[in-house]
């Protein structure tokens, strides 16, 4: 049956992940926790998802680069601790590790399996409530990736599943030396493939803001908004991944297909758009659109651009005028008779 189990991943970079509750799966109650230490990732790592059979490590292309930032193998070791009353007598445990999708037997401690595929990396060994075990992502990854280039191609993206199984003591009172297999498995989803390009971008610049559209991408759990002062930045960024600029990204909810970016005056600027999937992997750039910004205008200036002359002000009646107008008051009062007698 299923129960859930706190997972802790400290980092041996200065990166630091916290605490995460996963599901495991497993035939007992007993299992206290299991723990992964050393694993240099970065600190985005996706968060692992409930697989109803696996506690799941599902990583991107970011973090498979991110693998390799140090010098050497990345190493990382994983802790099992049991509850020692459950244990059968004199209880074993082994460490499997599987690849791909062939089955691997989750009761047999024995190698029966094909080693290519279900390899017995330790065991059958004596249990006592706790075993740990340093595993390399070469050795997890099984030569899949033996270097930072090839997290940037799609066809090296792979499963992999370590099982550690124990013995545990029979529920069954009437059979004391009856044992149960126990397994606890933990799944490395490497997906480095990349999600669907943004489609139907347009760009239009007011003064101090560049208006950017583009059409939905159904699998992006969000958007990037790329931007650049400078012509062919942008054309030349092939893997956006290792694109340090972060100045250059603007992050937009997956909800939005429009994003308003503040730009800092006047100018020619270049902008593309990029989805990002669910692991975190980045499309690649869409087409980049250049935009001139221009400076909003007023009435006024837009009439002196175009060549008015007057200064402006305001208008204000002289005496003679003012008297003039007083005279025009009273000939209208002295015509108003008259227009009613004709009325009449």
């Amino acid at each position: 049956m299923c129960r859930r189990v706190a997972v802790g991943l400290a980092l041996a970079s200065a990166s630091l992940l916290g605490s995460i509750d996963v599901w495991a799966q497993h035939n007992a109650t007993n299992m206290e926790s299991v723990s992964i230490t050393g694993l240099n990732s970065p600190d985005d790592i996706p968060d692992p998802k409930p697989t109803g059979t696996d506690r799941e490590i599902r990583t991107g292309i970011e973090n498979c680069l991110g693998y390799f930032e140090g010098d050497g193998d990345p190493t990382f070791t994983v802790t099992w601790t049991v509850d020692d009353s459950v244990l059968a007598d004199e209880a074993r445990f082994v460490i499997k590790l599987k690849h791909g999708a062939e089955t691997c037997s989750a009761e047999e401690f024995s190698p029966t399996e094909n080693p290519d595929v279900c390899a017995l990396l330790e065991g059958p060994s004596t249990f006592t409530g706790t075993a740990s075990r340093p595993f390399t992502m070469t050795e997890i990854l099984s030569g899949n990736i033996a270097e930072a280039d090839d997290c940037l191609d799609s066809e090296n993206s792979s499963n992999h599943e370590i099982f550690f199984l124990f013995e545990e003591r029979s529920t069954d009172t009437s059979d004391t030396e009856e044992k149960v297999v126990v397994d606890d498995r933990l799944l490395f989803t490497l997906d480095l493939g990349r999600p669907t390009t943004p489609t139907g971008v347009t760009v239009d610049g007011g003064e101090t803001t560049l208006v950017v559209d583009w059409e939905e991408v159904s699998t992006a759990s969000s958007y990037v908004v790329w931007v650049s002062e400078v012509a062919g930045v942008l054309e030349a960024v092939q893997t956006p991944e290792t694109d340090t600029d972060n100045s250059r990204r603007h992050s937009v909810a997956a909800t939005q297909t429009h994003d308003n970016v503040s730009v800092s005056g006047i100018g020619t600027y270049h902008v593309a758009v990029a989805s990002i999937d669910g692991v975190g992997n980045s499309s690649l750039l869409s087409e980049v659109f250049s935009v001139t910004t221009t400076p909003t205008q007023d009435f006024w200036e837009g009439y002196q651009s175009a060549g008015g002359d007057e200064k402006g002000g305001c208008a204000v009646a002289s005496p003679s005028k003012a008297g003039g107008a007083f005279a025009l008051f009273g000939l209208v009062g002295a015509l108003l008779p008259l227009v009613r007698r004709r009325r009449s």
